[in-house]
């Protein structure tokens, strides 16, 4: 129990509290960092779910992304309108 291995003399105390902040350490660099959070794009005038990708993810070709994030207010890729708002995942590693 941790109670019973920190409590003695201040050596043993320091070289118990230098062992956890160690391990701590080590847990948190081994830690995936969170997911990153996805945005909100609002259509504009002459947009197009490839034009958009192009703009967030600098590829056109990932248009799919953002179309399959928004299947439930998009029915077909190429009938988007201006301002809607539609969510753009983060960029596939």
């Amino acid at each position: 129990m941790l109670v019973q291995r920190i409590t003695g003399d201040p050596d043993t105390v320091r070289a118990t509290l230098d062992d956890l902040v160690e391990a701590n350490l080590r847990f948190l660099a081994d830690s995936e960092p969170p997911a990153p959070e996805p945005q909100l794009y609002t259509v504009q005038s002459g947009d197009s779910l490839s034009r958009i990708a192009l703009q967030v993810y600098g590829q056109a070709s990932l248009w799919t992304i953002i179309f399959e994030a928004n299947r439930d207010v998009l029915s077909d890729p190429s009938l988007i309108r201006p301002g809607q708002v539609l969510v753009i995942p983060p960029k596939p590693a």
